[in-house]
């Protein structure tokens, strides 16, 4: 808006726009930030060429020079160990600031959620569900015996929606996710088909 907002849009040249990209360019911006300004003006005019809008004869963006963008970086993947070094974190408490507690019926409590967010990241990892896929989980979603996980609720602001895309899918249960499950399962309570599998993410306990 402030290089062409004031003028009309059949009046904005090639080189005009070909200015304000280099002008991104001396600002420092990565290629990568210049080639979507670039793509949001080729929209902008993109639309302005269509007969049932304005009928601009051609779209100038057209003429300017797309930057050479770097190849993405390799991806660094979490190993095992590094993910039970966090979750033993969590067992310990490590993960949290507290006040200390000398209540043993309140440190027992705490060391239960402790484990239980323990698990909570260990299902993170080694499923790749986002958290309110995770939060949400339920015990009718999983298969221990073909190792299938159904994911079919996310969560937004509070209220559960379906999962991004709006469709469900599944995801395989790799050996140390399917170990964590079942270490969830062997508990005595929280265990019907449409309790979560993380039971205080509905304040039950």
């Amino acid at each position: 808006m402030a290089a062409f907002g004031d003028r009309a849009a059949s009046e904005v040249t090639t080189s005009q726009l070909s200015s304000f990209l280099r002008s991104l360019d001396r600002e420092g911006l990565k290629p990568r930030n210049v080639n979507k300004h670039r793509q949001v003006l080729a929209a902008m005019f993109t639309y302005g060429c269509r007969s049932d809008t304005f009928a601009l004869t051609s779209n100038p963006v057209r003429g300017t020079d797309k930057r050479r963008e770097d190849p993405p970086p390799a991806l660094d993947y979490y190993e095992v160990e590094e993910v039970e070094a966090l979750a033993r974190c969590c067992e310990r408490g490590e993960h949290r600031a507290t006040r200390p507690v000398t209540d043993p019926l309140e440190q027992n409590a705490r060391r239960r959620e402790d484990r239980r967010d323990a698990d909570t990241f260990r299902l993170l990892f080694y499923t790749g569900l986002r958290l309110g896929e995770v939060l949400t989980l339920r015990w009718e979603d999983i298969n221990l015996q073909d190792r299938l996980l159904l994911v079919r609720r996310d969560l937004s602001s509070g209220e559960e929606t379906l999962p991004k895309g709006r469709r469900h899918r599944f995801v395989p249960l790799s050996t140390p996710a399917a170990a964590t499950l079942a270490r969830l399962a062997d508990r005595e309570d929280f265990l019907a088909p449409d309790d979560y599998v993380l039971a205080n993410r509905s304040g039950r306990r």
